[in-house]
C-alpha cells in the first residue's frame, strides 16, 4: 500500500469470484489498484463493454444555443466523438431520447426555468459538466446516479478584475462625474484612494481568492469569510460565517461572491445591513437572491452605504419598474462579470481536460457536492 514492494511495505490484494462486472469496475475505479489481472477465461462481453466505455469517447450531448461552434473544440482534440446538441430548452426532451447521452455539457442560456428534471430523468446520463460555475438550477440530484462538474475558476481573473474596477470606479466618484457630463457641470470634488481600506469578500473561492489578491495588491486590508475558517495565503485574515457581521461593521468594502445555496439566501439582509461601516460600499457578483434587494434599496437611499456595484439579481433581466435603476450611486450591469470575449471556448477545454480524465479512469476535477451546492 505504501512504499517500495519488499521494502518494508504491505500490498492490498482483492480478489473476486463470480463477481459482477458491475461491483468489480466499482472497486476498481474507487480503489485504482497498481496492477490488475483478469484471467482470460474471466473475460467476457459486459465486462469488456464497461472498460471500452471508459476507453472510447463516449455519447456527448451539448445543451447551448452555440453547441454547433462548441461541438468543434471537442472533435479538435478527440477523434470521431459522438455528439449531440441542443439548441434549446424545449428540445431537450426529443434529443435525449434520441441521443441516449452518458455526459452531458450544459449551459444556461435561456431566461427561463431550465429543465432539470428532463436532464436528470434521462436513464443514460451518468456525467453532467455545466459551463459556468454556478449549479444552484441543478439541484438536488442523486450522486449515486449522476457526477455534476463545473467550469468554476475560469473566470476568476476577469471577475476579480471587475470588482476592483467597480470599487476603483466609485471611490472616483466616476458615475457623479459622468452625470455631471451628461449635464454640462463642470463641478469640483475631491476623489479617494482605496490604499489602506478594508474589505471583506464573502466566499473565499476561485474568485474571493482573485479578488483579495489584487486588493492586497492596491494596498487593501482583506478579510475573507467562510463557512469553514481556515488560513489561505491570498488573504491577510479569514475568520468564519459565524463572525460575518463582525467582518461586515470593519469593512470599507463588502463583496459579495459566495454560490447560492440554501445557507446563503438572503444571507445579506436588513440586519447585515445594519452591521456594515456607514458609507461603505458593496460589490455583487454571486448569483440573485443573496442579496436582499429592498434592504440594499434602503441602506442606499438612506446613506448608510455609499454606493454599490450590482451584476446579479433576484429576477432577470432587472425589470424596468426596479427601484435599483433610479438610485444614482449604484452602478448596475447584466450578469456579465465572468462573460469575458472566449470564456465558453475555455469552459469547453476544461471540459475536454475532465473528459480525457474520464476516459482514462480518473477523478473529476471540481466535482459538486449536492448538499453543499458546490
Amino acid at each position: 500500500r505504501h512504499g517500495t514492494p519488499g521494502v518494508g511495505c504491505s500490498a492490498t490484494v482483492t480478489t473476486f469470484e463470480k463477481a459482477s462486472p458491475y461491483k468489480f469496475y466499482q472497486n476498481y475505479f474507487d480503489n485504482k489498484p497498481i496492477f490488475l489481472y483478469i484471467p482470460e477465461i474471466l473475460q467476457c462481453p459486459a465486462m469488456n463493454a464497461m472498460q471500452e466505455s471508459h476507453r472510447a469517447t463516449p455519447r456527448i450531448l451539448i445543451v447551448s444555443d452555440k453547441a454547433s461552434q462548441l461541438s468543434e473544440i471537442i472533435r479538435g482534440r478527440f477523434p470521431n466523438p459522438e455528439i449531440s446538441c441542443c439548441l434549446s430548452y424545449d428540445e431537450l426532451v426529443k434529443i435525449g431520447r434520441e441521443a441516449k447521452p452518458e455526459i452531458v455539457l450544459s449551459y444556461r442560456f435561456e431566461h427561463c426555468a431550465y429543465p432539470r428534471d428532463v436532464l436528470f430523468g434521462m436513464p443514460s446520463v451518468r456525467w453532467v459538466h455545466v459551463g459556468g460555475a454556478g449549479v444552484d438550477h441543478l439541484i438536488p440530484w442523486d450522486p449515486k446516479k449522476v457526477v455534476v462538474t463545473n467550469s468554476s475558476g475560469i473566470a476568476a481573473k476577469i471577475m476579480s478584475e471587475y470588482v476592483l474596477g467597480m470599487v476603483l470606479a466609485l471611490y472616483q466618484h466616476l458615475p457623479n462625474f459622468f452625470h455631471q457630463q451628461l449635464k454640462c457641470l463642470w463641478e469640483y470634488r475631491t476623489i479617494e484612494s482605496v490604499s489602506g481600506k478594508i474589505m471583506a469578500i464573502i466566499g473565499t473561492g476561485h474568485i474571493g481568492q482573485s479578488v483579495s489578491a489584487k486588493a492586497r495588491a492596491f494596498g487593501m486590508h482583506t478579510i475573507g469569510v467562510r463557512l469553514h475558517p481556515k488560513p489561505l495565503a491570498s488573504f491577510d485574515e479569514v475568520v468564519g460565517q459565524n463572525h460575518l457581521h463582525d467582518a461586515l461593521a470593519k469593512a470599507d468594502v463588502v463583496v459579495v461572491a459566495v454560490p447560492r445555496t440554501p445557507k446563503t439566501l438572503g444571507l445579506i439582509d436588513e440586519r447585515a445591513f445594519h452591521s456594515m461601516k456607514p458609507g461603505s460600499l458593496l460589490i455583487n457578483v454571486s448569483r440573485g437572491r443573496i442579496v436582499d434587494e429592498m434592504a440594499l434599496c434602503r441602506a442606499l437611499r438612506n446613506q448608510r452605504l455609499a454606493g454599490g456595484a450590482l451584476d446579479v439579481f433576484a429576477t432577470e433581466p432587472l425589470p424596468a419598474d426596479s427601484p435599483l435603476w433610479d438610485l444614482p450611486n449604484v452602478i448596475i450591469t447584466p450578469h456579465i462579470s465572468g462573460e469575458y470575449e472566449g470564456w465558453e471556448k475555455d469552459s469547453v477545454e476544461f471540459f475536454c481536460d475532465n473528459l480525457n480524465r474520464w476516459i482514462n479512469g480518473r477523478t473529476l476535477l471540481n466535482r459538486v457536492d449536492p448538499v453543499r451546492g458546490y
